[in-house]
């Protein structure tokens, strides 16, 4: 049986706390089993301490595999320098606004500020990216994605947690 599936990871669950390598060496296990399965490997992002070294594993994985996409919260403000590192290599990425609580001043505080940033770096994507995920449940970012994807054309999927939003996901489809 064929199933069209995707796959979610947590670095921290893999051994980036124990060290890099490890986790490295972990994720490339599961990167392999995906890639020969063709199944899509997502990389979540987890807090701040950690995004530098999610990247680096993520672009190392990708460069090797392809099969393999990347978390981006917009409530960092060091978002837009990892979008633009990642679009690069032409990773994938999905765009979330961020569920961790984070320092002020590495973090945008306010709402509107995240949803600004979010605004921001999807638009960049729209420019830079063959394709990427708009993962938000903010119904003004998602229409705003479906107005530019008009122009852009782009491959986007639109992501949302199970059991939030329903009604606007039956829209969607």
């Amino acid at each position: 049986m064929k199933v069209n599936a995707s796959v979610s990871i947590k670095l921290t669950q893999l051994g980036l706390l124990i060290d890099k390598r490890l986790c490295l060496s972990n994720v490339e296990k599961i990167a392999g089993v995906a890639s020969s399965k063709n199944i899509f490997l997502w990389i979540d992002m987890e807090n701040a301490p950690y995004t530098e070294d999610t990247i680096d594993v993520y672009l190392d994985i990708f460069n090797r595999f392809g099969n393999a996409g990347i978390a981006i919260q917009a409530n960092l403000k060091r978002s837009e320098n990892d979008v633009k590192r990642i679009a690069a290599e032409g990773g994938i990425i999905r765009l979330v606004k961020g569920a961790y609580s984070e320092k002020k001043d590495i973090a945008f505080s306010r709402r509107s500020e995240v949803t600004k940033n979010f605004s921001k770096l999807m638009g960049y994507l729209f420019y830079k990216s063959a394709f990427f995920a708009v993962a938000t449940h903010d119904e003004q970012l998602i229409n705003e994605a479906i107005e530019a994807n008009k122009v852009h054309k782009k491959r986007i999927e639109f992501q949302m947690l199970m059991g939030v939003r329903e009604e606007l996901k039956r829209r969607l489809v």
